[in-house]
């Protein structure tokens, strides 16, 4: 079971500063009347260095005089959780396009962006979803979208639908590498991720974890701390943070990191526990196997399968031993996985 963070949509308090944005204005022709609407994109910041995350806002405003709502959703289901219904391209000074990460997804709720009239839905892409940029030099990002919308408080033969094609463009400058300067962007983001009662946490999880850094271990650490034990599965930026925490650390073999993962072993809530097992089977840690060993009489059905999936990686003595006890266990979906290792492993 993989980590999958789903992208919120709304206003997101990150781009509230942003600036310089280039624009184009729509306007569709409904059936009694024109129905404008304005469209931007918007870097959050004109210059990043090499290896800094950037956000971008997709800003639609609504200059209708009525309350509108945008189609949004139903293109989430992928291991970023970016929204694939927009295509996102890069291109460098010369023109030339970046390869584009490639992913597999299964679509996602679909729902109603409601906008009043002179009201803005933004819609927030993060860069790193789309393409890796490596090098300085100044970029073009463009984003293209087919846009449904319709009359909000209409229905029947009342409701007017439109439909357009987005086509927007921004550009941004890469700077190179600075260690001082991304300690600073680091620690400003670990700060806010650790204030869970900023509207900024979740998007800052995200974007500390796409730096590859071992200082922003200390930040992630003590979010884990801070949320192990937490219940409150309904609230969404908790349990996102919590989920990104975990898997940002198992990918460093680092002593702090290995350490958190360990200390969340015992957290009551059985997602905690399910995705610390998961992480101990990527780790390259030299304790992982071990901790995960230690998880193979967990109460939690999912975790017990987890560890079973995780033990393919090592056939120690102990991990086969395991495996063996796994394949005994009174949950057939844990039994299937331990067979299913075991296959692995003979072969």
């Amino acid at each position: 079971m993989k980590l999958a963070l789903s992208i919120r949509y709304g206003a997101i308090s990150l781009f509230l500063l942003l600036s310089h944005p280039q624009f184009v204005t729509s306007q569709v022709v409904g059936p009694t009347q024109d129905v404008p609407i304005q469209i931007r994109l918007k870097t959050e910041k004109d210059t990043i260095m090499v290896g800094e995350p950037l956000f971008i806002a997709f800003e639609v405003t609504n200059l209708s005089g009525e309350k509108l709502c945008l189609g949004v959703g139903g293109d989430y289901r992928n291991k970023f959780g970016r929204p694939d219904s927009f295509k996102v391209t890069v291109r460098n000074a010369n023109g030339a396009e970046l390869p584009q990460i490639e992913v597999s997804g299964t679509g996602g709720f679909i729902g109603c962006g409601s906008m009043e009239s002179g009201e803005t839905y933004t819609v927030p892409l993060f860069l790193s979803h789309w393409a890796n940029i490596e090098r300085t030099g100044t970029y073009q990002i463009n984003v293209k979208r087919v846009l449904g919308f319709s009359n909000y408080e209409a229905s029947g033969s009342g409701r007017r639908n439109h439909s357009m094609q987005a086509d927007v463009n921004a550009e941004f400058v890469v700077v190179p590498y600075d260690e001082n300067k991304m300690g600073g962007i680091i620690s400003s983001l670990g700060s806010i991720m650790l204030d869970l009662s900023d509207p900024r946490a979740a998007e800052s999880a995200q974007a500390l974890a796409s730096i590859r850094d071992k200082r922003l271990i200390t930040y992630f650490a003590e979010t884990l701390r801070t949320l192990a034990d937490s219940e409150r599965d309904w609230d969404f930026n908790e349990l996102g943070i919590k989920s990104r925490a975990i898997a940002v650390l198992a990918t460093y073999d680092d002593d702090r990191a290995i350490q958190a993962l360990q200390e969340a072993m015992d957290s009551p809530n059985d997602d905690t526990r399910l995705n610390v097992a998961d992480a101990l089977g990527d780790s390259p840690h030299k304790s992982a196997m071990n901790l995960l060993l230690k998880m193979q009489d967990d109460r939690d059905a999912g975790v017990r399968r987890t560890v079973a999936y995780g033990l393919v990686k090592n056939n120690s003595r102990e991990s086969l031993a395991a495996l063996q006890k796994l394949l005994k266990d009174q949950n057939e979906d844990v039994r299937n996985a331990a067979q299913q290792s075991m296959n692995k492993i003979s072969h």
